[in-house]
C-alpha cells in the first residue's frame, strides 16, 4: 500500500493543506500520516521554552489534528514532534516509507518563507508536493 506524509502546523492555511492532501492520499489509494513538528529553532522574541510549553503545544498541536480528521471525516495516523521542521519531515518521511510528502509553502510571522519548503526539497529522497 502507499503511504503520504502531511505535513502542517496550527493555522488556517494547514486546513487547506489537510483538505487537498487527504484528497491526493485518496486519489492514490495511500495511507495518510499526519506531521505536526513543533520548531523549537525558532523562538519569538520575550517567550521562553520549557518542557510544559512544549507539552503544552503538543497537546495542542495532536488536538488541532484530530479535528482536522474529524472535519474532513479521514482517518490518519497523527505524529507530533519537536526540532527542526524541515529535518523533523525528511526524517519521518523516510522512517515511514512514504511515497510522498505533502507540505505547505504559507509564510507565518517570525519565518522566513519558503525555509521549510527549501530544507525538505533538498533533502527529502521522495515526491514533494507543495500545497
Amino acid at each position: 500500500m502507499k503511504k503520504v506524509l502531511i505535513c502542517i502546523d496550527n493555522n488556517a492555511y494547514s486546513i487547506k493543506v489537510a483538505n487537498e492532501g487527504i484528497l491526493i492520499a485518496k486519489n492514490m489509494n495511500a495511507e495518510i500520516s499526519f506531521l505536526h513538528v513543533i520548531d523549537i529553532t525558532v523562538i519569538p522574541e520575550g517567550e521562553n521554552i520549557t518542557l510544559e510549553t512544549i507539552e503544552s503545544r503538543k497537546i495542542k498541536a495532536r488536538k488541532f489534528l484530530e479535528r482536522i480528521l474529524s472535519l474532513f471525516s479521514s482517518a490518519a495516523l497523527i505524529y507530533v514532534e519537536e526540532g527542526d521542521p524541515g529535518k523533523k519531515i525528511i526524517e519521518k518521511g523516510e522512517k515511514l516509507g512514504v511515497d510522498m510528502i505533502i507540505i505547505g509553502n504559507n509564510p507565518r510571522k517570525g519565518k522566513v518563507p519558503g525555509r521549510i519548503f527549501e530544507d525538505v526539497t533538498g533533502g527529502a529522497k521522495n515526491p514533494i508536493q507543495v500545497i
